[in-house]
């Protein structure tokens, strides 16, 4: 038959319709969309059942044809408006490699749907009701899909949920409402004093307004015997507010007014007549060197400070100590140490003390120094057995006055009887308190507890206490970036910083943190291929920022001679600078010079948070704080407000990987090429704007891919250098060599990593604690963070095999070691542990580079002692018995 028979007409198809444009979002975003369409559908499922339920009851049952809003009209398929609404969304699935810890409800059996009408014909399998989701079920993939596309959100999504994000940075303006319009004239100070500090050695002009009022309330005669608590905000000179009346009343007699210093005594008769005590070593360190500056200018050669510090060895404390210190600073540790076991010290303080300071008292009590200092007190107090009552005068200084610090405010072992007088700092000059109305803390033996006024007042203080703590001119601001963009976003963030030659200070949660951080900036290659390059062509590493920045690390398990040199070290750089530091240098620590603080990992607890921003914006000065948050962590916004923090302006996320992506040309490049794209020309043509591009994605992946492709460089370099080194120890008959098979940078981000991981929800404030959730954290973009490319299965189980490895040579040395000579012969002991999988790998290589030829040339062992097991004393006893009876029937 022929084709043309068959008279087959050819029917053109209609043409497509362009599909409308839709914007570009991440495939969790569009499940997300499509579970919130179908919880709506389900809700107007159920409003429209519940009409027909209350009409049915109103009504008596018609059998009529359905109306036209619930059947489709004629030529449909039959099937209702309401079942093409009411198709179930399909499940999202996570991505491969991605880990869900959202606790997901069990999804219970689908609702079947309602009878059809007796005169609506049945319906046949094509147009049979599919089953509708129950609400439980709706909701769970709602809440699903909101999960995996909070993890997947592009930056731009981010910066949308964020709120009106700015592109650019709020310039921070110097401000001069710390100061008062008198001069050091209009106080009751020394003129030497004064001199001094007009001099070039602090160049201080005007006293702040808490220097003044501290001043005045040390001065004032109806203030002789109460003590002081010192309140102002981070930056106000609070250690000078308490340094220059103590000074003046030691060194300067009371009838003196004719401009000189009283008679010298010397220096065993002066004593110790000031203890400052001080939680960190850095602050000591600082508070010592301002205190010698004031000796050395007024005082010289016979009041002569001193520090307890624990850096020097005790001995050499010690005859400083026996020749005479008037001011003594140290921390809490060490001078509790020289109580205990250095008599000249309690001989120079016995009847002579006269000021005891704790600086920052809040972190003496939250570090858990506060049963050192209690102890310090008492073993000060039972030195003078013929006074029951302190015979000094208590001084706390702190920028956070929380409720503990009022608590130990009120200490009997501290005050006594005595009152105090609260000095604060900050507002205008005519809301000054006087010192007569300023005693906000009250305790006698009569009354102790405090009235319901003196309760407000102190409430207020307390909820203005974080508001008025941080500087009034320093623009604070909050980034949101996800997990996995994290690392790359603060390079982006840095590279702005180093290319205008700003200074920044970034504090992280832990020391292992630091360590990876520093180790791996300096490890990369420049960001500008020029500072890579010497005048003479030579390649050189200079770091991550070249020569436009210099990266310093500080943290608690530095050595302390370290510490105070990378100090030093980051006060003199002139130009760009990053630290990467703890929260040992958030109290206290005068950094000059510094623009931006950033707060890489939010901080335990508010006041921490209040300390780290307040290394900027000092003495009125300019600054800028930046705080990274997580999309789970937005909750963190709200405590702060409510603890007096609400001016914290969000940063845009997109605008700063673009900007960074635009100032290193040619690793954003880079980052296109690998996406398929073409170069773009960073020099600005025409006032061509890069801003709504995307090419801040392609930069944060290049740097992404870079930073984890150094790590496996170097893990991959390591581990060849040390079977090299095993294969020529084994032909020279030496036993390997006992060096990691890991690389440096491979070990440290583990470790960063796993830190993190324990440090995240062990929040100490109970306002944060459940904002900062193990079960929000996606641990799988974590370990992105940290550059690694291992799955975290992986990563934990590697962990624990190193661990275990270290814990069984150590059991088999323990057993050596405690085991007697006469059972020390078994040469092959020490070869007992079996290998590791890695060992033998390198056993099965070292084999194949020989030709295979290895089991020849191997040392046949007894079979006695070849197995992989250990073996205890007695099974080595009977091993080598029935070897000494073989080897005798063998002789005879």
């Amino acid at each position: 038959m022929d084709l043309a028979d068959l008279n087959i007409v050819a029917i053109a198809p209609p043409p497509k319709a362009q599909p409308l444009k839709r914007k570009k979002t991440n495939k969790y975003e569009r499940r997300r969309q499509k579970a919130e369409a179908a919880k709506r559908q389900q809700k107007q499922h159920h409003s429209k059942g519940s009409k027909a339920i209350v009409a049915a009851n109103n009504e008596e049952p018609k059998h009529t044809a359905p109306e036209s809003n619930d059947i489709s009209p004629a030529g449909g398929n039959g099937k209702s408006t309401m079942d093409s609404a009411l198709t179930p969304v399909p499940t999202p699935t996570p991505a491969e490699g991605d880990s869900v810890q959202l606790d997901r409800p069990t999804q219970q059996s689908a609702v079947e749907s309602p009878s059809v009408a007796p005169s609506e014909p049945a319906a046949t399998s094509s147009t049979r009701r599919r089953p509708i989701k129950s609400s439980s079920s709706l909701t769970a993939d709602l809440e699903h899909a909101k999960y995996m596309a909070e993890f997947h959100a592009r930056p731009m999504e981010l910066d949308r949920r964020s709120g009106v994000a700015r592109k650019g940075a709020i310039v921070s303006k110097s401000s001069m409402h710390l100061f008062d319009a008198e001069d050091w004239n209009s106080l009751d100070l020394h003129p030497r004093l004064i001199q001094t500090l007009e001099s070039s050695k602090f160049r201080l002009a005007k006293p702040t307004s808490v220097q003044s009022r501290s001043i005045a309330t040390f001065h004032d005669p109806q203030n002789a015997k109460r003590n002081i608590l010192i309140h102002g905000e981070t930056g106000s000179g609070k250690t000078l507010a308490y340094l220059l009346p103590i000074l003046q009343r030691m060194g300067v007699s009371k009838d003196d007014d004719s401009g000189k210093i009283a008679t010298k005594p010397s220096r065993k008769e002066l004593g110790t007549k000031c203890l400052i005590l001080c939680p960190t070593r850095e602050l000591a360190s600082q508070t010592l060197t301002v205190v010698e500056k004031l000796c050395q200018a007024n005082f010289a050669g016979w009041m002569v400070p001193g520090g307890l510090l624990g850096g020097d060895s005790r001995n050499s404390e010690k005859s400083r100590i026996r020749k005479g210190l008037g001011i003594i600073v140290a921390t809490p540790g060490r001078l509790l140490d020289h109580l205990q076991k250095t008599e000249s010290l309690l001989l120079n303080l016995k009847g002579k003390l006269q000021w005891l300071v704790l600086d920052e008292a809040d972190r003496l009590l939250d570090m858990g120094l506060g049963d050192q200092v209690k102890q310090i007190v008492q073993l000060i107090r039972a030195n003078e057995a013929s006074k029951s009552q302190p015979w000094w005068r208590s001084v706390l200084v702190s920028a956070t006055v929380t409720p503990s610090v009022q608590a130990l405010a009120k200490e009997r072992i501290l005050c006594g009887v005595q009152d105090w007088v609260w000095v604060k700092g900050g507002g205008d000059r005519s809301s000054k308190k006087t010192p007569e109305s300023s005693s906000a803390i009250k305790d006698s033996a009569e009354t102790a507890d405090v009235t319901d006024q003196e309760k407000t007042s102190s409430n207020e203080d307390k909820d203005e206490g974080y508001s008025e703590s941080t500087p009034h001119q320093l623009a604070q601001f909050h980034i949101t970036v996800t997990a996995k963009l994290r690392l790359s976003t603060l390079i982006s963030f840095l590279v702005q910083q180093v290319s205008e030659g700003q200074r920044t200070v970034v504090f992280m949660g832990t020391c292992a943190c630091v360590d990876f951080h520093h180790q791996l900036f300096a490890s990369m290659e420049s960001l500008w291929v020029d500072d890579d390059n010497d005048e003479d062509g030579s390649e050189q590493k200079t770091g991550l920022f070249g020569r436009k920045a210099q990266v310093f690390k500080l943290h608690g398990n530095v050595e302390h001679s370290k510490r105070n040199q990378t100090l030093k070290l980051f006060d003199k750089v002139t130009g760009g600078a990053v630290l990467l530091t703890t929260d040992v240098a958030a109290r206290g620590i005068n950094l000059e010079g510094v623009d931006w603080i950033v707060q890489y990992d939010p901080p335990c607890e508010i006041a921490d948070y209040v300390h780290r921003v307040g290394r900027v914006a000092r003495a009125g000065k300019a600054g800028n704080s930046l705080l990274f948050l997580l999309p789970s962590e937005k909750g963190y916004l709200d405590v702060l407000q409510t603890k007096g923090i609400s001016k914290i302006e969000p940063l845009s996320l997109a605008s700063t990987l673009n900007k960074a992506a635009s100032l290193c040309p040619d690793w954003t490049n880079a980052g296109l090429k690998h996406g398929g794209n073409k170069e773009f020309d960073h020099r600005p043509k025409g006032g061509q704007s890069l801003q709504g591009s995307r090419l801040g994605e392609h930069f944060a992946g290049e740097v992404q891919r870079r930073l984890e492709d150094c790590i496996v460089q170097e893990h991959i370099t390591t581990q060849q250098k040390w079977k090299e080194e095993k294969k020529a120890n084994k032909k020279r008959r030496k036993d390997a060599p006992n060096k990691p098979k890991e690389g440096e940078l491979m070990e440290l981000a583990r470790s960063a990593f796993m830190s993190f991981l324990r440090a995240y929800p062990t929040k100490r404030e109970p306002s944060v604690r459940s904002i900062f959730s193990a079960r929000a954290l996606h641990v799988g973009h974590v370990a992105r963070s940290f550059a690694l490319k291992d799955p975290p299965k992986s990563l934990v189980s590697k962990h624990r095999q190193n661990q275990n490895a270290q814990k069984t040579e150590l059991e088999v040395a323990d057993k050596q070691a405690n085991r007697p000579k006469s059972l020390q012969f078994n040469p092959y002991e020490n070869n007992l542990v079996s290998l590791s999988d890695e060992d033998k790998d390198t056993d099965d290589e070292a084999a194949a580079d020989h030709g295979g030829n290895r089991r020849s040339k191997r040392r046949k062992v007894h079979p006695a002692f070849d197995t992989p097991k250990a073996k205890n004393a007695k099974t080595l006893l009977l091993q080598n018995a029935m070897k000494m009876q073989s080897n005798l029937m063998d002789a005879m």
